[in-house]
């Protein structure tokens, strides 16, 4: 139900469904674009740099937002993956 000035609009369960798988596919394109840019990354500029972490980290991001306990396990793991490239960076430089 949405409140505007007037009156309030019902939204019936078809067009909530619809509204939620065209969420679905636009958090799907996210994810698609982010994996992209890691591969982009891994290929440009190698495992350890960081631009590379911070495209694990905007993957891991895409993941967390689809809100499915398997998505979830690989945000997990991407941000795992970054926190990783991040150290490795920072013991290098000191």
């Amino acid at each position: 139900m949405y409140a505007t000035k007037y009156k309030y609009i019902y939204i019936s369960a078809e067009k909530n469904f619809q509204l939620y798988k065209q969420i679905q596919v636009l958090s799907h394109e996210r994810i698609m674009r982010c994996e992209d840019s890691v591969r982009i990354q891994l290929k440009a500029c190698g495992v350890k740099h960081l631009r590379t972490a911070m495209a694990y980290d905007n993957l891991g991001q895409s993941y967390l937002m689809t809100y499915r306990p398997a998505e979830t396990l690989k945000a997990v793991d991407m941000h795992q993956k970054a926190e990783r490239i991040m150290k490795s960076i920072a013991g290098m430089n000191f």
